[in-house]
């Protein structure tokens, strides 16, 4: 390949150049308060299953009942007093609410993850503009020159009927690198393209040998 060595040189330089530790560092930090967050949500989720555990097996609030009854509330006040139902379920929503918190502090943390990765994926595209640019002249030097050896190809079978599976493979190729209704491609559609002039050449030699025997037609452009 004929890659312009200066472009080359030059894409090696920047790409030589580039330092992500920056950006690699902050992404360390991020990882590291997610694990933080999945930590404390594990540990959250522990507690939840407790809770809802005893909120199933509830047991009587002794400290609670021997306080109103130490401030000269009535047995059967004292048996009544709010304690542990109330607790687990006040430490029950505090908890979901907590990991809820949790949860939306992870998707935060890694949107700001994939934006210093956008950042860096930038820079390296940008560092790698004038090689995309070199390769891909190239592969459109060599595109043309496939499509000339599909209208050689297309000629040749045309006119001989030799070679049936060569140009269904060409034209494969070729098919692929026409530009497309994005405009992606390699290739500018075109209504027809001309067949070499030594093929032409070397074809023309058949004229007129057909006779009723063999319909020999020459070609000298084709449709794309």
């Amino acid at each position: 390949m004929n890659f312009d060595p200066v472009t080359i040189a030059e894409a090696k330089a920047a790409f030589a150049a580039l330092d992500f530790t920056e950006e690699n560092e902050q992404i360390a930090e991020l990882e590291r308060k997610i694990e933080e967050c999945e930590a404390a949500i594990e540990a959250g989720r522990g507690r939840i299953k407790a809770v809802v555990a005893q909120q199933r097996d509830p047991k009587p609030d002794g400290f609670a009942a021997a306080n109103a009854l130490l401030e000269g509330v009535s047995l059967r006040e004292a048996a009544a007093v709010p304690g542990t139902y109330d607790a687990l379920e006040k430490e029950y929503r505090a908890l979901t609410e907590g990991i809820r918190h949790l949860s939306d502090n992870i998707a935060h943390y890694r949107g700001q993850i994939r934006q210093v990765q956008g950042g860096a994926e930038r820079r390296l595209s940008e560092a790698a503009a004038g090689l995309v640019e070199t390769v891909t002249n190239e592969a459109r030097v060599a595109a043309e020159q496939i499509e000339q050896c599909c209208a050689a190809l297309r000629a040749v079978h045309y006119t001989t009927k030799a070679g049936v599976h060569e140009v269904r493979a060409l034209e494969r190729v070729r098919d692929g690198m026409v530009l497309d209704a994005h405009g992606q491609g390699l290739l500018a559609h075109k209504a027809k393209v001309e067949v070499p002039e030594e093929v032409v050449d070397a074809l023309s030699s058949l004229a007129y040998k057909g006779g009723s025997a063999l319909q020999i037609r020459l070609y000298k452009e084709l449709p794309q």
